[in-house]
């Protein structure tokens, strides 16, 4: 994978899942009227339901308030996230076949977040669009925070297709998918208009998505290269950099107080039995 292309020797690892890989509501949960317990099970309860799983079929963790995820502000609401189990399992045996220690499942988007947080302004609605191996993600940004994002299957271009007829199918491609994820954000409850797109790639890829992006959705449009956030070998392709440059972005969530869903470390049950221990 990525981390043999970067000749990488790692110990531990964080995996990283695409949005598409899970569902993300925003709950309402009323901390005035629901005990601790109550709101951990009421959670539980409505993403098993609407992710349409099984009682332990899935992996669901939450948080309170605005996280990496999906539709933040206010209050008296979690943003709660669930994974099958199975693709939690296979990722968990994934990394331990690498010879690893897993440290956590998160969300590409928190990477991605993370990792612009102190490069772009909060003041102007954005467009985030990070182009990876297998996908796209495209996040909303507004006010600083993810109120939206999506992961759409268009992978960036292989080896020998960085440039030419293959780099400008892929962009429009991408550009299509934004002005999609752009048309349905305008009719969100937290949605609105953006007034510009920033694309996490430098080089041929960047500028072409950066030009097709401006002229499909009639805004401005400007590139954000990966190497001016992250020092990366040089023995690491150029091409590679908007793909890993999130990986990067994960190990920053703690220190740059991005709230992230973790997957292999779900939010556990209040202790219910510890007051009377204590007593």
């Amino acid at each position: 994978g990525l981390a043999g292309d970067a000749k990488a020797k790692l110990k531990a690892a964080v995996d990283a899942a695409t949005r598409a890989e899970v569902l993300v509501k925003r709950l309402d949960a009323p901390t005035d009227s629901l005990s601790p317990a109550e709101r951990h099970q009421m959670v539980h309860l409505q993403m098993s339901k609407q992710a349409s799983l099984a009682a332990g079929s899935g992996v669901v963790d939450y948080v309170e308030g605005e996280p990496d995820g999906d539709i933040g502000g206010g209050s008296g609401f979690v943003v709660a996230s669930a994974m099958p189990a199975e693709r939690v399992d296979q990722r968990t045996e994934t990394v331990k076949a690498a010879g690893l220690k897993l440290v956590g499942i998160r969300l590409r988007t928190a990477g991605v977040r993370a990792l612009v947080s102190q490069e772009l302004d909060n003041d102007r609605p954005t467009l985030l669009v990070n182009p990876s191996v297998g996908s796209v993600e495209l996040l909303m940004l507004v006010g600083g925070q993810v109120v939206s994002s999506r992961s759409v299957a268009v992978g960036l271009p292989g080896p020998g297709e960085s440039a030419g007829q293959a780099t400008g199918v892929y962009a429009a491609r991408v550009a299509v998918e934004a002005s999609r994820t752009l048309v349905s954000f305008r009719v969100m409850e937290h949605g609105g208009d953006i007034e510009r797109a920033v694309v996490l790639a430098g080089g041929a890829v960047g500028r072409a998505l950066a030009d097709a992006l401006g002229q499909r959705l009639e805004i401005a449009a400007q590139t954000l290269d990966p190497a001016s956030l992250v020092e990366f070998d040089e023995g690491i392709d150029p091409g590679l950099h908007p793909a890993l440059a999130p990986l990067a972005g994960l190990m920053l969530c703690g220190p740059r107080g991005v709230r992230a869903h973790d997957f292999a470390n779900p939010t556990r049950p209040p202790d219910t039995r510890a007051a009377l221990r204590q007593g």
